[in-house]
């Protein structure tokens, strides 16, 4: 009889721990690269759902986070998942009053659709880099009025997915090209001067 009980509960665990190792998932993917930018450069990135492990989403909001000393928003959020009727791209809390704060916060991106949506691409986004350096650009749920993501199998359970966070860095331009430039710029003026 012990031996059965135990069983049980090792069974119980681990259904547990295998339900959160496949939990719900709102994602950055990066589009371009994230690493060795150098100032002014544009890094994007495509932001992905996947609801299969809890059967599918009415849909519901997410915010993204970012360090504007860092990365400037280019405000090119698209919607591409859902009924457009039911979505909007995000209110860039540097130009709008937000709940959830200022700078740095582009608030309550969200998606519905009564078909519901098991997995897709939201939409894409895109930061210029401002700075040398790194910096994070990350997701969580929505503090402004895109609401929580709601169960597509009952319509009434909240759902909590998981939230990732995409690390991207800048660094100098390098020296050389500096130098190569600053040699160019001496030819030509030499060559002027001859002429």
């Amino acid at each position: 009889m012990k031996n059965i009980i135990l069983r049980a509960i090792v069974a119980l665990c681990f259904t547990g721990l295998m339900m959160g190792a496949n939990a719900s998932t709102v994602s950055l993917v990066p589009q371009t690269a994230t690493t060795n930018l150098i100032p002014g450069a544009v890094v994007s990135f495509a932001v992905d759902v996947d609801f299969s492990s809890d059967g599918s989403t009415l849909g519901g909001g997410f915010d993204v986070m970012f360090d504007p000393t860092f990365l400037s928003y280019n405000g090119d959020a698209t919607l591409t998942l859902g009924d457009p009727a039911f979505g909007r791209v995000p209110d860039d809390c540097s130009i709008v009053a937000c709940a959830g704060g200022g700078a740095g916060l582009l608030e309550s991106w969200a998606f519905g659709d009564f078909n519901t949506v098991v997995a897709g691409t939201v939409g894409t986004l895109s930061f210029t880099v401002q700075q040398v350096g790194s910096s994070f650009v990350s997701l969580g749920p929505t503090s402004g009025i895109g609401g929580p993501f709601v169960s597509g199998v009952d319509f009434v359970t909240i759902l909590n997915p998981t939230y990732n966070a995409i690390e991207v860095t800048a660094v100098p331009v390098p020296a050389a090209a500096w130098l190569f430039g600053s040699a160019l710029g001496l030819l030509g003026w030499a060559r002027r001067r001859k002429a």
